[in-house]
């Protein structure tokens, strides 16, 4: 699988409910290519927002640089704990954040939870994706045949609660997906939370999915145009939350 024929794009907006109220967006995204060999790499993350996480937006923007340099430099999601490296980077991040910035001397989850942010993070080789997830969130692979891949399930808690990279003792869940055979998955879509939560359902999602594979597909190089669309339109209808999407697509 060439890397040269695979094409991507990503935004992030800001909900209704955070404009009405000054409040601003969330979530991060950060995405490119490993400069070693290619490789496509991209995390998105969404700051939870609230009142104990008051500095979540700062916590998301630390986990998706967090992310890329692991990628970057680490990189192998296929060890036992393949966050550990993105817990431990993150947590010294954000440690020194409220040190530096905020002149108060870190203490340990105490602190953390102010920056709390789930997370989500792929990186594309020329014959694997490697994906990786901490908390809510999608990421949905579409193939020729019409079938959307679903590789990890979201890691809740009970009562609408879900996992947090601030959260004591998580672990990222990560999957491995084999790309050097004719049915290799040829669409992805890694989204957050507000996304989602704007469609609604699990089966609007995947008609989502199908619908984005189908007009991406059709003309791959116009993928920041498509995303820029899907956007918009969810700004005006969309459940009020920051919503933040990154698309990648193979040209046959």
């Amino acid at each position: 699988m060439k890397l040269d024929n695979w094409h991507f794009a990503g935004r992030s907006i800001r909900g209704s409910l955070h404009r009405n109220a000054g409040v601003i967006n969330q979530d991060a995204i950060a995405f490119g290519r490993k400069c070693d060999d290619g490789h496509i790499i991209a995390a998105i993350s969404d700051g939870h927002g609230a009142p104990q996480h008051f500095l979540s937006h700062i916590g998301a923007r630390l986990a998706v640089k967090c992310a890329l340099e692991y990628f970057q430099n680490k990189g192998e999601v296929e060890a036992p704990d393949p966050g550990q490296g993105i817990f431990a980077c993150w947590s010294l991040a954000v440690d020194r954040h409220w040190e530096e910035e905020l002149g108060l001397f870190p203490r340990s989850g105490l602190s953390r939870i102010a920056y709390g942010a789930t997370l989500l993070g792929i990186e594309i080789g020329p014959d694997r994706l490697r994906l990786l997830q901490v908390g809510d969130g999608a990421i949905r692979l579409g193939y020729a045949d019409g079938r959307i891949g679903t590789p990890i399930l979201a890691d809740n808690l009970p009562n609408g609660c879900t996992v947090s990279l601030c959260t004591p003792g998580a672990v990222a869940q990560s999957c491995s997906i084999d790309c050097s055979g004719s049915s290799a998955p040829d669409f992805v879509l890694m989204a957050s939370d507000g996304f989602i939560r704007s469609l609604g359902d699990t089966e609007a999602l995947n008609a989502a999915v199908r619908s984005l594979r189908a007009c991406v597909m059709s003309n791959p190089r116009r993928i920041d145009e498509a995303v820029a669309i899907c956007l918009s339109g969810m700004a005006d209808w969309g459940c009020g939350d920051d919503i933040t999407l990154w698309l990648a697509a193979r040209s046959p």
